[in-house]
């Protein structure tokens, strides 16, 4: 293995952004160590470099066994991407306990699960990248996906904390927060709608949700694999840590994944 080919360990990659991530990274002549449920991305024809593992998130079980699998094919890893996530709309009273607690599972505390089995192969590397997928709502949440934006808030306050821990061992720590991009992330198989239904909030967290579900599959702003990187562009480093903020626009793929 060259060492200037990247070992990418990407949850997630069985659609949407996830799975064009993952294409965009073997079009550069890199490896991918992918994660679905099943272990199955419909992918393995495109490249001997893909290799695709099962992991159901937050198990910190299957996480550690997925890391520890990833490492031993080539002996390192360079990038984790935490990708893997689904959204939940609905106004916050509507949203049932046990529907927020499995988003936060999926949202949150996967990602915190596949970073702890990481951290201790980068730690000794004395380098490595932790990219976290968050979203434009970890900014500036609309109504209708608190509890998502909350999950995103939280992933966003672990990041930048993590950047500060780790960045002295080489490790760099980036949030790619994202704005609407033209997958199926809007579809039943990525976004789920809270169990209750209160008609007082139908002017506000109702709204927002039909415009959503209006916009799903509809050709709007681009879709991943059209983007372009621009050097630079939307991220910021914060002061005495190896940190980085993604925001790419409609028409950007995030700039960590340009090579050099």
């Amino acid at each position: 293995m060259s060492e200037s080919q990247k070992i990418w360990f990407v949850t997630g990659i069985s659609r949407g952004l996830g799975r064009e991530l993952a294409k965009a990274v073997l079009a550069r002549g890199d490896v991918v160590i992918g994660t679905t449920r099943d272990g199955d991305a419909g992918l393995q024809s495109l490249s001997h470099r893909l290799h695709v593992l099962p992991l159901e998130l937050p198990s910190a079980d299957q996480a550690r066994a997925a890391i520890v699998t990833a490492h031993a094919l080539h002996g390192r890893l360079d990038v984790i991407l935490n990708n893997a996530g689904y959204g939940l709309l609905g106004a916050i009273e509507e949203a049932g306990a046990a529907e927020v607690r499995r988003v936060f599972d999926v949202n949150f505390f996967g990602p915190l699960q596949v970073i702890q089995a990481a951290l201790p192969f980068l730690r000794a590397q004395r380098r490595g990248h932790i990219v976290n997928m968050s979203s434009i709502a970890g900014l500036a949440p609309m109504p209708g996906s608190g509890i998502y934006a909350a999950t995103k808030f939280a992933l966003e306050g672990l990041s930048e904390s993590l950047a500060q821990e780790v960045g002295p061992l080489g490790i760099r720590v980036t949030l790619v927060e994202p704005g609407a991009f033209r997958t199926d992330f809007l579809s039943e198989h990525s976004v789920h709608n809270a169990s209750g239904s209160i008609a007082a909030y139908g002017e506000t967290s109702g709204k927002t949700i039909h415009h959503r579900r209006e916009a799903a599959g509809r050709s709007g702003p681009g879709g991943p694999r059209h983007h372009r990187s621009r050097r630079g562009q939307g991220t910021t480093a914060a002061s005495g840590s190896r940190f980085g903020r993604s925001s790419p626009g409609p028409r950007e793929i995030p700039a960590f994944l340009r090579r050099g």
